[in-house]
C-alpha cells in the first residue's frame, strides 16, 4: 500500500541560509619611506572564534604596539622596502598562520583565504591614525556556513515577477504581438523572532560590517558607513533555502525552495512598546552564472543537483 500524501498542506519554512564558503581578502601594500610603516599594524580575526590578531611593522628598531587581547604577529622588513617587498613580507607572515589558509604575493597586492569557512570579522587598518598603515584591506568573499535562521514572525513571502517588453507595430496600433522575455526578478521578505546580539549583527553585516575596538574594552561594534561604497554586494550573496520543517530535520533536500544567490538586508525597525520588536529581512536574488543556465536563479528540489557549468 502505497503511502498517502495530501496535496495541501500550510505553507512553513525553515529559512537556512549560506553554503560552505571560506573568507577571502585582498591588501594592497605601500613602500616604506625611511621606516615610515615602522610600529605600525593591521588586525585580522580566525573564522568564527572571532580570535583577534594584530600584524604589525617591524624594521628591526620600532617597538611593537600594545593592543589588549590580541595575539602580536611581527612582519620583518628593511627600510625603503618597496610595496612589493612589503607585500612579499606580509604573505610569508600570514601563512605561518594555522588559521590561514593560502596567501600569495603579486606585485604590491596581497590575496588570502581562511583556512576554514565561516565568518570572520573583516581585515582592516589599526583605529589610531598614528598606528595606521594605510594599506588597502579588501573583503572579496564573506565566509559562510549553512544555519537555519530560526524562528520567524508571521509569512514568508517570495515574489517572482518576470521581466519582458512587449512588441508591437504601427501597423496593428495598440495591440500586444508578443513579448521578449528580460529577466526574472526574485525577492524575499520574512521577520526574524530573534533578537539576540549576535543576530542583530548577521543582519547588519550584509551591508555593514563589525570591529573590536583595540583598547582595553575590546567592544565590539557594528554599523554601516562609508567604507563600503561603490564596491558590489556579491561580496555577501549567499545560497537561501526555504525548507519544510520535517524535512530540515532530516536533512532532505528534495522539496527545497532555492535561491542560488541571495542579497539580504535589513528592512524598517519599529522600536514600539506595543509590539514584539523582530528583525524584518528583505532578500534580493542573483543570477548564478556559475550553474546550469535554465537553473540558475531560483529552484525546486535538490539545488545541490543543478549541474555546474
Amino acid at each position: 500500500m502505497a503511502c498517502n500524501v495530501s496535496s495541501y498542506n500550510l505553507g512553513v519554512r525553515n529559512i537556512l541560509l549560506g553554503k560552505t564558503t571560506k573568507q577571502s581578502f585582498c591588501i594592497s601594500a605601500k613602500a616604506d619611506v625611511a621606516g615610515s610603516l615602522a610600529g605600525k599594524y593591521f588586525v585580522l580575526h580566525e573564522p568564527v572564534t572571532q580570535a583577534k590578531h594584530v600584524f604589525w611593522m617591524d624594521n628591526g628598531v620600532a617597538s611593537a604596539p600594545t593592543v589588549p587581547n590580541a595575539t602580536l604577529t611581527n612582519v620583518v622588513y628593511v627600510n625603503n622596502a618597496s610595496a612589493s617587498t612589503i607585500a612579499t613580507a606580509i604573505a610569508g607572515s600570514l601563512n605561518g598562520k594555522t588559521w590561514i589558509g593560502t596567501a600569495t604575493a603579486s606585485g604590491a597586492h596581497v590575496d588570502a583565504d581562511m583556512d576554514v569557512a565561516g565568518y570572520a570579522y573583516e581585515v582592516r587598518d589599526a583605529l589610531d591614525p598614528l598606528k595606521q598603515t594605510k594599506f588597502k584591506f579588501t573583503l572579496v568573499q564573506y565566509g559562510r556556513v549553512q544555519e537555519d535562521l530560526g524562528a520567524t514572525n508571521g509569512d514568508i513571502t517570495a515574489t517572482i515577477e518576470e521581466q519582458t517588453i512587449e512588441i508591437t507595430s504601427p501597423q496593428t496600433g495598440d495591440y500586444v504581438l508578443g513579448e521578449i522575455r528580460r529577466g526574472v526578478r526574485v525577492s524575499m521578505s520574512f521577520e526574524l523572532k530573534s533578537t539576540a546580539a549576535d543576530d542583530i549583527r548577521k543582519a547588519l553585516n550584509f551591508y555593514g560590517g563589525t570591529f573590536v575596538t583595540d583598547d582595553a574594552a575590546s567592544a565590539i561594534i557594528t554599523g554601516y558607513g562609508s567604507g563600503n561604497l561603490f564596491k558590489s554586494t556579491e561580496d555577501v550573496a549567499t545560497q537561501l533555502i526555504l525548507r519544510e520543517p520535517d524535512y530540515a530535520e532530516s536533512d532532505d533536500a528534495s522539496q527545497d525552495f532555492t535561491l542560488h544567490k541571495a542579497k539580504l538586508k535589513l528592512g524598517e525597525l519599529t522600536f514600539s512598546a506595543e509590539n514584539e520588536f523582530v528583525l524584518p529581512i528583505e532578500v534580493i536574488g542573483y543570477l548564478d552564472k556559475t550553474k546550469f543556465s535554465g537553473l540558475n536563479m531560483f529552484t525546486y528540489g535538490d539545488a545541490s543537483k543543478v549541474p555546474s557549468v
